[in-house]
């Protein structure tokens, strides 16, 4: 599994939520309890930020403070990220990855303090629309006579093999990394408009239509599609193909915990890893001790025995929790 550096995240705020309740796992998953150890100093330390605030400009751009995430508003898709409060501002942490703002309230203003660059912001009256991420549209699965299932079964089939194709050319000593990344980027920007047309057209490429392969063939382009509306839309229906076969439960893992850390939650099943200078991390798990419990549910092997897959990526070194937790030494 190619290792995410840096991705986006949208709100628990917004309706995104319903996509990581427990109905969307069918598990009982703990709830993210980051700030209840600390609640009170937290509390103080974001109560002046909290809520939505557009940029006293025309630019459209906006930010969402939460006690837990920030949500920064702006095109293409909003990104959101888990928020350690300091005294002069906050830290925003997305993987292995921080950030930190200046925030200073000015009356009804914000003064945000970014990269050197110092902005107004004002108080918004109703959820701002560039923090909003847009789910689309998926048409019922109607039957589709056989040529139409064929020819969209060869095409999803040849657009996942260019994406698979790309990434398999990822670490190659003989090639010019910026080129690979670059041309990923295109296939699956291109990938993800076809998949999300052809979902508004016939619907999800569901097993009982288009068969196992096509479905797999799917997930692939959802789980690399960076496309927070997809992914989010997409979830529940890839669990649904664990029941015909289609789609493992470490597939729906991989997804249910991609998104949750690009909704600025912790992660479930501990999938995701991220690195920086010091090396390979585990990205922030919710309940640890219950971690395996989870993954057996979805018929996963222990989180241990699926780190050890990348103590040589890590200098000899089993991954640790990015933020601190400590797994099997």
């Amino acid at each position: 599994m190619p290792v995410p550096r840096a991705l986006s995240a949208p709100s628990a705020a917004l309706v995104l939520t319903l996509a990581l309740g427990p109905a969307a796992t069918g598990l009982a998953l703990p709830q993210d309890a980051a700030a209840e150890a600390g609640r009170a100093p937290v509390a103080e330390l974001a109560a002046p930020f909290l809520g939505a605030w557009m940029a006293a400009d025309d630019s459209g751009d906006a930010w969402l403070f939460e006690e837990t995430r920030a949500g920064w508003g702006a095109a293409p898709q909003p990104s959101f990220t888990r928020t350690t409060w300091r005294a002069d501002g906050v830290t925003l942490e997305a993987w292995a990855q921080r950030r930190d703002l200046g925030l200073e309230r000015e009356g009804d203003s914000l003064w945000v303090t970014r990269d050197g660059e110092r902005r107004r912001f004002e108080r918004a009256e109703a959820m701002p629309g560039s923090l909003v991420v847009q789910t689309p549209d998926i048409a019922a699965p109607e039957p589709l006579e056989p040529d139409a299932l064929d020819a969209l079964r060869a095409e999803l089939s040849e657009r996942r093999d260019k994406e698979q194709a790309v990434r398999a050319r990822i670490s190659d000593p003989d090639e010019d990394q910026s080129v690979v990344m670059s041309e990923m980027h295109r296939i699956d920007v291109d990938n993800t408009a076809w998949l999300k047309e052809r979902m508004a057209d016939t619907g999800w490429f569901d097993a009982a239509r288009f068969g196992r392969k096509a479905t797999g063939d799917a997930f692939l382009i959802v789980q690399h599609s960076g496309d927070l509306g997809l992914m989010t839309a997409a979830l529940p229906l890839i669990k649904a193909e664990i029941r015909s076969g289609a789609i493992r439960g470490d597939q729906f893992a991989l997804l249910y915990d991609r998104l949750a850390l690009n909704l600025g939650r912790k992660q479930s099943f501990g999938s995701q890893l991220s690195g920086n200078d010091d090396g390979l991390f585990v990205c922030p798990l919710d309940d640890p001790e219950g971690v395996d419990a989870r993954r057996k549910a979805v018929g996963m092997g222990p989180l241990v025995d699926y780190l050890e897959l990348f103590r040589d990526q890590n200098g000899g070194a089993l991954p640790q929790g990015l933020d601190g937790t400590p797994f099997g030494e």
